[in-house]
């Protein structure tokens, strides 16, 4: 495992949560996604975030994902729909995540990120699933 996968996606969500929000698709776009997007697709993601901050940049996110420019990564997906206020699908990639990630039980149990879903019955019955 790379230093990146391990503090990179931690370092963007740092950088955000402090409203550096440029520094923030860096990390994001220096990870994973680096090698999965192409140049114009990396460029309007970024030009989103430096012409009208982090809702446009996430709004963008979601359109390139739907036109098929960006691949499925249900975590991502879920933290960008909540980020949006829609919880709906933000726990519909959750519950896909269950299937493609093993610490993906432990994770929602900690992270901060999706307490806006801890009352939710659905994200409760999540809770449910033993962590591996």
């Amino acid at each position: 495992i790379s230093t990146y996968t391990r503090i990179g996606p931690w370092l963007a969500r740092l950088y955000e949560q402090k409203g550096r929000y440029e520094e923030a698709v860096h990390e994001d776009l220096s990870g994973p996604l680096q090698k999965r997007l192409d140049e114009q697709t990396k460029q309007e993601l970024k030009d989103a975030v430096h012409q009208g901050g982090w809702q446009p940049y996430l709004q963008k996110y979601l359109a390139l994902y739907k036109a098929g420019k960006i691949p499925e990564d249900p975590r991502f997906l879920a933290y960008v729909n909540l980020q949006l206020g829609d919880k709906e699908p933000a726990l519909a990639y959750l519950e896909s995540s269950f299937d493609r990630f093993a610490d993906a039980p432990l994770q929602i149990k900690t992270e901060p990120i999706y307490d806006p879903l801890r009352d939710e019955p659905r994200f409760q019955e999540l809770l449910r699933v033993p962590a591996p």
